[in-house]
């Protein structure tokens, strides 16, 4: 009986925070890192009101005010993809069964009712504020 609770529990826990990262989530800040100047105005340039969008069909967007480059390969690099939680590792993985969801790797904490992102491939804390439609 213990462990059809326990069972029951988890999955209760991570149907429930699946719930709550469904929709968009836009980028309101940008943690300062190490990396040159340089780097740092491109990064923020693309992900500053950038938007995270997880559908209930766990297909993934991402969208950018930007239009460098840049950030079209990366907005191109995420379109037709789908997104898996990982609750136990709070981790949100983006890709396809074929890449192993290894296109983004997306570590998120809650901390006093504020979602932050860390984007594994880049290194950096995103503030997120969920957008209301």
């Amino acid at each position: 009986m213990k462990q059809l609770i326990l069972v029951l529990s988890f999955l209760f826990f991570n149907y429930s925070f699946s719930q709550d990262v469904i929709g968009s989530w836009k980028v309101k800040e940008i943690s300062e890192s190490n990396e040159s100047e340089e780097r740092k105005k491109m990064l923020s340039d693309i992900f500053l009101n950038s938007e995270f969008t997880f559908t209930t069909d766990k297909k993934f967007k991402f969208f950018t005010p930007n239009k460098s480059r840049a950030s079209l390969e990366l907005t191109n690099g995420f379109s037709n993809t789908s997104w898996i939680l990982d609750a136990k590792k709070q981790v949100i993985k983006v890709g396809s069964k074929n890449d192993n969801y290894s296109i983004l790797i997306v570590l998120y904490k809650e901390i006093d009712g504020v979602m932050y992102f860390l984007l594994h491939e880049f290194n950096y804390v995103f503030k997120m504020e969920k957008v209301v439609k």
